[in-house]
């Protein structure tokens, strides 16, 4: 009698523990299959939305981008942007170079002088860069001087691919 009732005590913990086991399976299923619907419904959504202006921006930049990693050459490029533009680059002022692990961050200090629109066209230009380009500050004012331009004063923060 004793070692039927063992048998039955084990018996029933090998039974709850298989209850256990598929009740945690059930769950990470039931988990699983949520996450799949969430990974369908965001793709759906990403599908709808207006795809990167990445033509836009290449055929923009024209002769002019260069994927040369090099600070002088990327401050010519947007002195070249900024004309094509009608803005004129008043000051370029780089920062101390921040050294960082396999890339270099580069803050820079502009000063443009140009119309509202053409300023607020070169700063979402500048957004769409393929490079990193971080705008970190802006200033506009309007000084009678140069009505009916106006004045930006950008902090951008330009990341480089560390060469070294």
């Amino acid at each position: 009698m004793r070692t039927l009732i063992a048998r039955h005590k084990i018996v029933l913990v090998l039974f709850a523990l298989w209850l256990f086991v598929a009740y945690v399976f059930f769950l990470r299923l039931e988990e699983k299959q949520g996450l799949v619907g969430q990974v369908t419904l965001l793709q759906q959504e990403i599908a709808v939305l207006p795809q990167p202006a990445a033509d836009r921006r290449m055929k923009d930049m024209g002769e002019t981008f260069s994927w040369i990693d090099s600070m002088p050459d990327f401050l010519m490029d947007l002195t070249k942007w900024a004309k094509k533009r009608s803005i004129v680059i008043v000051t370029i002022e780089p920062e101390k170079t921040d050294y960082k692990e396999g890339y270099i961050e580069q803050p820079v200090k502009l000063e443009l002088q140009g119309r509202f629109r053409t300023i607020g066209e070169y700063l979402t230009f500048l957004e769409d860069l393929p490079r990193p380009v971080q705008v970190t500050g802006l200033q506009i004012t309007s000084p009678e001087t140069v009505a009916p331009d106006i004045l930006a004063r950008l902090n951008l923060v330009v990341y480089i691919r560390d060469a070294t």
